[in-house]
């Protein structure tokens, strides 16, 4: 269980627990000891604030709870290396998931201290320190100064919006791809993602490069169906002409559009990319039929 702790906590706790301190060797037999496991969160510097609190224990709690050394808590122990091993490589897990987060700069220690003479207590600490600041370097590849000016400035108002957890770095990458299909780029791809980590600045650098690729229009539709089902019916639910430029969410609206006929089982929309001509990209929906109706 995760213990949120503040100074006037670890106070109380150190006069309830006052344990007889032993000098454990790693070869000392243990075998007829039980241990529990207490784990804390220490605040440093003021900065243990509600964002903190909730990423810590919506993504942390549940993957700390299925660790070894607290699954096996109150079983005997056979010796104190083996208790140190598995309490170090919990540790090390717990530290990689602080980073996952964007908690770079995170560290993990522990403590065991004999109580009785039959129970042993291992103490985790962690402290989290700041969560890193997220910086954006990206460039557009066969583009012009005008193009990346432009696109540049729309990623780095969306930046505020991000920390450095690498789920929030691939959420950013996404959207710059999207952004890019939504403005008539249908097949942009990415062909550098490098995150640097500046611990003085406590901050992540993602390094993006982005082709583009080219910017192309709607040409005719070709509708790949089942007998007896109107083609007209189909295209009253498409929401983009020809002529327009590409947008996903143009390919988007009308696969919902289709679903919600709840005539159809499987909805397909994509470029034939294999007849691009020019800056003029067909278009292919493919349907099956729901049984059900």
């Amino acid at each position: 269980m995760v213990l949120k702790t503040t100074k006037c906590i670890f106070l109380l706790f150190a006069l309830y627990l006052t344990p007889r301190l032993f000098s454990l060797e790693e070869d000392v037999d243990l075998h007829d000891f039980y241990y529990k496991v207490d784990m804390f969160l220490e605040e440093k510097k003021g900065v243990f604030v509600a964002l903190t609190d909730m990423i810590f224990e919506s993504e942390m709690s549940a993957e700390i709870s299925q660790l070894r050394t607290f699954t096996q808590q109150d079983k005997t122990v056979s010796n104190m290396k083996a208790l140190n091993n598995r309490i170090k490589n919990d540790i090390t897990t717990i530290n990689k998931k602080a980073h996952i987060l964007g908690f770079y700069g995170a560290k993990t220690s522990y403590k065991i201290q004999v109580e009785n003479s039959k129970n042993i207590r291992v103490k985790m600490y962690i402290n989290l320190g700041r969560i890193f600041n997220l910086k954006l370097n990206i460039k557009y590849l066969n583009q012009d100064d005008e193009f990346n000016r432009k696109y540049n400035s729309i990623m780095q108002a969306k930046l505020r919006m991000f920390k450095a957890s690498i789920a929030e770095i691939k959420a950013l990458v996404d959207i710059a791809v999207k952004d890019l299909r939504r403005d008539g780029f249908f097949e942009p791809s990415v062909t550098e993602k490098r995150v640097c980590i500046d611990y003085k600045a406590h901050s992540a650098i993602l390094n993006l490069s982005i082709d583009p690729g080219k910017k192309v229009c709607f040409s005719e539709t070709e509708i790949r169906a089942f007998p007896d089902i109107s083609t007209e019916f189909i295209k009253n639910r498409i929401v983009w002409n020809e002529g327009d430029f590409f947008d996903i969410e143009d390919l988007e609206a009308t696969a919902e559009n289709l679903k919600n006929t709840q005539i159809f089982s499987n909805v397909k929309i994509e470029p034939a990319k294999d007849r691009l001509i020019d800056n003029k990209i067909p278009m292919i929906i493919e349907l099956e039929e729901d049984k059900k109706h």
